[in-house]
């Protein structure tokens, strides 16, 4: 696979698990937060606030050019007309 390529399903990845992180916190109020790959016996972090929760998924976006990769321009849109 191609940097480029790569570089993009990162990005796209990093949105999703940020959508699926703030649905989550919709609901429970407050998430635990793993931002790398865990196995299943090292999952022992505790609920983060709802407004840790919220920050971490956001900064994730924010810190990167993760918007950049997915568009193709540097407006933070998403949806059907993105790529």
């Amino acid at each position: 696979m191609d940097a480029t390529k790569k570089a993009r399903y990162m990005a796209e990845a990093k949105v999703l698990r940020a959508y699926f992180y703030y649905k989550l916190n919709i609901v429970y109020k407050g998430v635990p937060i793993y931002l790398e790959p865990v196995e299943a016996s090292e999952c022992y972090e505790g609920q983060s606030s709802e407004a840790e929760a919220l920050g971490r998924a956001g900064a994730t976006l924010l810190n990167s050019n993760t918007f950049t990769q997915v568009t193709g321009q540097d407006d933070l849109r998403l949806g059907a007309n993105a790529s």
